[in-house]
């Protein structure tokens, strides 16, 4: 039904402008502070609306919903009253209460403030633009579909949710192909494929002219209640190092799985994966992401304590609860499974007032985190040879050093009962040095000696790259 009025439980804001910094195309004509009851005498805000318009709700966790008027009888249905004249008015309520709270996908929530926006021009033109590109993009095949083995999109059927499912949702600004193509043809998409089968899926939503909160009531609303769902998600990023990344989660957890993929079909032994701090937002995605990494082959993973927003420690409790998960999600799938539990407190050493504070602190996340499942500790950038036979000493856990300038020398490691040592990125920079110096001399007209009398052959390359 056509939405021509709404009310709002609250207080009507003075506005101090038509413009708001978050959306400068569109022109802000009331604002309401959302209450579950009105204060003092008189009625509700009654607002009027145009075909031009657009609502905002803002939620108490800061959850924002931009969107055209009409879409609220799918938010709050059965919303819709009438007054003694007969005329229909939308009620929006005080709380959003998903109609399937039970599987966990919304549940209750405040609304905090109701915006009415009206479009300016401009940004009728754009969203014009934007639905043309989301055509181009898309075609026929939107919201959810079904991936067949060679990576076209067919029409959905109906599901059979006795076995799992594999969503793969694209980035902003892009489609199920333009995200993902580069997989037919790769080890992952065979693993994908012999996996799933026929269960895998694709969400092609409208990034451009749609909120992501829209996006995913559409694709609830689309999947049964009982599906088991895994999800690949992906977002355009930066190329770093010699995959073109910087570090820090910027790879994008689908390539890092491609990358994965491919070194543990390439060589014979056990290989662990850097996953940062986890590429999740919470347990349910860390936990499809452990199962994705324990698919392709890897023998165990570094996980660290940084929150990547913050960029400061996260709580010992936090952490730990991700390395119970991680244990158990492996355990369950018979796996034997190395966690490496990476403390950031050397990294962080100006949180700490003294050293012994620092020191303290790496002991304090050491016993914690062996409790919580570790199986081997690394405080990275860890230098002073004292701080490292304390850790040992007291954490009894394989220590990992980081080979940086400042820590001892290989035999006093050694003698300390240091267990692993990481290169980090050097052996790129021993690469890029040689390449460099090589560089140079050819530019020179010289370094044909190092050349051709190399003795890395190009049979000897690709013998470390056949595992079979």
């Amino acid at each position: 039904m056509k939405i021509t009025k709404l009310t709002v439980s609250g207080q009507r804001q003075k506005l101090s402008g038509s413009t708001v910094a978050a959306h400068p195309m569109l022109e802000l004509k009331d604002s309401i502070l959302v209450s579950g009851t009105m204060r003092g005498p008189g009625k509700p805000p009654e607002l009027q609306i145009k075909d031009n318009d657009l609502v905002e709700l803002v939620f108490e966790d800061d959850t924002t919903w931009l969107c055209p008027p009409d879409t609220l009888e799918d938010i709050y249905p059965g919303s819709f009253t009438k007054n003694r004249d007969g005329d229909a008015s939308f009620e929006i309520p005080a709380e959003l209460d998903h109609p399937d709270a039970s599987r966990g996908v919304f549940g209750k929530v405040a609304l905090k403030v109701f915006n009415l926006f009206a479009r300016k021009a401009m940004a009728g033109k754009i969203e014009f633009f934007a639905r043309e590109l989301e055509e181009k993009q898309m075609g026929n095949h939107k919201g959810l579909v079904r991936i067949n083995r060679n990576f076209e999109l067919e029409k959905m059927e109906t599901l059979n949710t006795g076995q799992p499912f594999l969503l793969f949702i694209h980035g902003t600004n892009s489609s199920t192909v333009g995200s993902f193509g580069e997989l037919p043809g790769t080890e992952l998409w065979n693993h994908i494929v012999h996996t799933y089968d026929r269960n895998i899926l694709a969400f092609q939503h409208e990034t451009l002219t749609k909120n992501p909160l829209q996006n995913a009531w559409e694709l609830v609303k689309q999947l049964p209640a009982n599906i088991d769902l895994h999800i690949i998600s992906h977002s355009k990023c930066i190329y770093a190092y010699s995959n073109g990344y910087h570090d820090g989660e910027n790879i994008s957890f689908n390539d890092l799985l491609i990358l994965v993929t491919k070194i543990t079909h390439s060589v014979h032994l056990p290989v662990t994966a850097d996953i940062e701090s986890g590429y999740a937002a919470d347990d349910i995605q860390l936990q499809e992401n452990i199962q994705l990494l324990i698919n392709t082959g890897i023998a165990g993973i570094n996980i660290e304590d940084t929150d990547k927003k913050t960029n400061t420690l996260v709580s010992i409790e936090s952490q730990c609860n991700k390395i119970r998960l991680i244990r158990k999600t492996a355990d369950e799938m018979g796996i034997p499974f190395f966690i490496n539990a990476r403390t950031d407190v050397y990294i962080h050493e100006k949180s700490f007032a003294s050293e012994d504070a620092k020191l303290n602190e790496a002991i304090k996340r050491g016993l914690a985190y062996k409790e919580a499942g570790a199986d081997g500790f690394y405080p990275i950038t860890l230098t002073q040879e004292q701080h490292i036979k304390e850790i040992i000493d007291q954490v009894k856990l394989p220590l990992n050093i980081l080979t940086i300038p400042g820590i001892p020398d290989f035999k006093t490691l050694h003698e300390l009962g240091v267990a692993r040592m990481s290169l980090g990125p050097s052996f790129l920079k021993i690469a890029i040095g040689a390449m460099k110096e090589l560089a140079l001399q050819l530019k020179d007209g010289e370094g044909l000696s190092l050349i051709t009398g190399n003795e890395i052959t190009s049979d000897y390359l690709k013998s470390l790259v056949n595992k079979n």
